[in-house]
Parts: structure tokens; sequence; C-alpha cells
């Protein structure tokens, strides 16, 4: 896939990279496990994930635990859904695939905010 070459609209810089990630869908549902795609201060894209009704575009109920290299805890956020890519198949029987979800955190503490902040700039 070609990277976009316009101009850059995003608010904060995005590092691609890959870290674990847990996430629940919603209070009370089951603990997943995936890795990013790439993230910033605003938002991270996980993938690939099955997809299911759970993911709703404009739901902000996604909670996730972010690890990141050098902290000794886990980032925890909530996050709203803003895009879903489809991705590879993973049951062509079943016409089930694998997509890339879009994130932006809509309640993280200023903390961790910054710490995903620094990490990205330094790893940039």
């Amino acid at each position: 896939m070609a990277r976009y070459k316009g101009v850059e609209r995003r608010r904060f810089p995005r590092l691609d990279i890959k870290l674990p990630v847990k996430y629940r869908l919603g209070p009370g549902g089951s603990l997943h496990e995936a890795h990013t795609i790439d993230i910033s201060e605003g938002g991270v894209r996980l993938g690939p994930v099955s997809l299911s009704s759970e993911w709703m575009l404009g739901s902000c109920h996604v909670e996730l635990e972010i690890s990141l290299p050098h902290l000794p805890r886990h980032l925890k956020m909530i996050a709203e859904v803003v895009r879903v890519e489809e991705g590879e198949t993973i049951d062509p029987v079943h016409h089930r695939r694998r997509h890339d979800i879009r994130l932006r955190f809509c309640n993280i503490s200023e903390e961790d905010r910054k710490l995903i902040a620094d990490f990205v700039r330094a790893n940039a």
C-alpha cells in the first residue's frame, strides 16, 4: 500500500511500532491481546484483530492497556473507534477477515499522554 504523500493533517506525530496491547470492548467484556501498528499521543492503530459487531464506529469505550518498553507499568486509557480498515483473510470459507482498527484516546491521564508523546519523539 502506498503511503500518503499530501499535506500532513494529523495533530500529533505517529510512530510506526509494534507494541503489545490488551483491550476490552466495553465494561465487563473479555480481555483480548493485539499489537499496535502505530501510535501517537492522540491515538493508536491496532491490528490485525478479528472484527465483531462490538467494534462500532464512534463507540467510546474500548479499554486499552499499552506496554511501552521502558516502563514497568502498563498505560491505561479509554478510546473510541474512528476507523476500521479491512485486512487479511483468515477464513476464506466463512469470509472472515482480520482488520486494522484506528482508535482515538478519549480518556487518558495527562501523565500517560506525555509518556506516549515523549516515547514517540525519542523513537522517531
